[in-house]
């Protein structure tokens, strides 16, 4: 059975050292003396560790952007070189997807609900009444196209 994000997230931050952790999270508010030493000296491990961090973070639209935000402050409030500056993370923008309510649309959509049906159990509502418009865009914006209904018909054909 596979993690959830956030669950991922806390294996992998549990299995790092105190200070190590510190970092990632962008706090740098080490507990002693000892912690801020052991990031001095492995650096390189910061530099190996954080791809593995970021890719678990951007599953969490929330915590990304949180992040995203307190390295671009970092970056803004220290002289970086424009290299750091093109490495930094880039937040999400635009609505959040809504891929877990299509699913679930789907799964009904194949039980033989309709449209509104469908809307009425997951909440789907628009000023009181469930909106199976809603529902049926949402089914029809993750369809996929065969191929052959994707390219048109060979008119050159007799």
């Amino acid at each position: 059975m596979s993690k959830t994000p956030e669950e991922e997230l806390e294996d992998f931050l549990a299995s790092q050292p105190t200070w190590l952790r510190t970092v990632l999270e962008g706090k740098y508010l080490f507990s002693s003396a000892q912690e801020q030493l052991e990031w001095i000296k492995n650096q390189d491990k910061v530099t190996e560790l954080t791809p593995e961090y970021e890719r678990i973070l951007r599953q969490m639209p929330a915590q990304w952007n949180s992040y995203c935000k307190a390295r671009n402050k970092d970056f803004n409030d220290s002289k970086r070189t424009e290299a750091e500056l093109l490495r930094l993370p880039k937040p999400f923008v635009g609505r959040p997807r809504e891929d877990i309510l299509a699913d679930e649309a789907a799964k009904l959509r194949e039980a033989g609900l309709s449209y509104t049906q469908i809307a009425l159990r997951l909440h789907l509502t628009d000023g009181g009444k469930p909106n199976g418009e809603r529902v049926r865009g949402l089914l029809r914006s993750r369809k996929t196209k065969s191929p052959a209904a994707a390219t048109p018909p060979d008119k050159t054909r007799h």
